[in-house]
């Protein structure tokens, strides 16, 4: 067959303008992949730095000295640091606090706080835990190693920590846990220099007792408390009111003497002391200026009374009262 060569070039054309269309395609389909590389690439760097965000650091740390000592030290694990406000955001918060002769590591965390650097000040405005324990507790911890006492575990809310007096303070609810009972204020003040706690108001405290082979809890309210690591002493102060069950107890405060695993030892109730106690058919009320017990760790089996003591029990017909200075 003998091909015109009107014929022929209309074939070249045909075949001109199917190479072209192959060739706008192949070009699309490399523009289109390299635009989704690209996107790809873009997805995997991290976003931009905001221009109020001067600086950002995958760790923190910096500690505050007192005579020689390290009073206590500040981790992050995140540092967001802003340029118009002068603060810094940090994340994943840990202060460990040592007391001034670096027996004591006490721990504040949180997940999010504030540095104000020019003001000294580390404010926590979310959820905040304070664990308070001896150096040799956390070593123990640290090991794995659990037994009960040697620490007492608060819980709170929207706390300020000062750098320069290493005080923490905050006046929301504060929730605590120690072996052997449970608490509850409003308030409180750390000082880590002084090694004292202090929860300012509305004081419930619940410590767990055994009696007969039956729950019997012990309820102590108080206006506030008062920590001091020095002496292992906690004060209750004024008025105090002490149920458990079929007894209660007024008094002016309480001092509660921990041992060396922050346990609960013995109790000085100083007056006017005034309980009442039903037991056996019988009413059993008593005064002191002050009382001497183990009450809130065992049935004591002695309480020293002293100053205008008074004792009076009725009932089944039948009385008896004495006083004694």
């Amino acid at each position: 067959m003998v091909i015109s060569h009107q014929q022929w070039i209309s074939k070249l054309r045909r075949w001109s303008a199917i190479a072209a269309i192959a060739l706008v395609v192949l070009l699309a389909g490399v523009f289109l992949y390299r635009r989704r590389q690209e996107s790809l690439v873009r997805k995997s760097l991290p976003p931009p730095v905001p221009e109020t965000v001067g600086q950002l650091s995958a760790g923190f740390t910096f500690s505050k000295m007192d005579r020689g000592r390290t009073l206590f030290t500040v981790h992050a694990s995140r540092v967001t640091e802003f340029k118009q406000t002068k603060k810094s955001l940090l994340e994943d918060v840990s202060i460990e606090v040592y007391g001034r002769d670096g027996l004591r590591q006490d721990r504040v965390s949180s997940s999010r706080c504030e540095y104000l650097v020019e003001q000294g000040e580390i404010s926590c405005p979310g959820a905040v835990e304070i664990l308070l324990q001896s150096a040799k507790e956390a070593a123990r911890r640290a090991t794995g190693e659990t037994s009960p006492g040697g620490w007492l575990r608060i819980t709170t809310a929207a706390v300020r920590f000062l750098e320069e007096s290493a005080s923490g303070t905050t006046d929301e609810a504060v929730n605590f846990h120690f072996a052997g009972g449970h608490g509850r204020a409003k308030g409180l003040i750390y000082r880590a220099r002084e090694e004292t706690l202090r929860l300012e108001r509305d004081l419930e405290i619940t410590v767990a007792r055994r009696e007969h082979g039956r729950e019997a809890p012990v309820t102590l309210r108080g206006t506030a408390l008062e920590f001091r690591r020095s002496s292992n002493q906690v004060r209750i102060l004024p008025p105090l009111d002490v149920r458990q069950s079929n007894r209660r107890m007024n008094a002016g405060s309480l001092v509660v003497q921990l041992d060396s695993r922050m346990r609960l030892a013995n109790v000085l109730i100083e007056g006017p002391v005034t309980g009442t106690t039903e037991e056996s058919q019988r009413t059993m009320d008593f005064g002191a200026d002050r009382l001497t017990s183990s009450f809130l760790v065992a049935v004591p089996s002695q309480v020293a009374a002293e100053g205008s003591v008074l004792f009076h029990s009725r009932g089944a017909g039948s009385q008896l009262q004495f006083g004694a200075d």
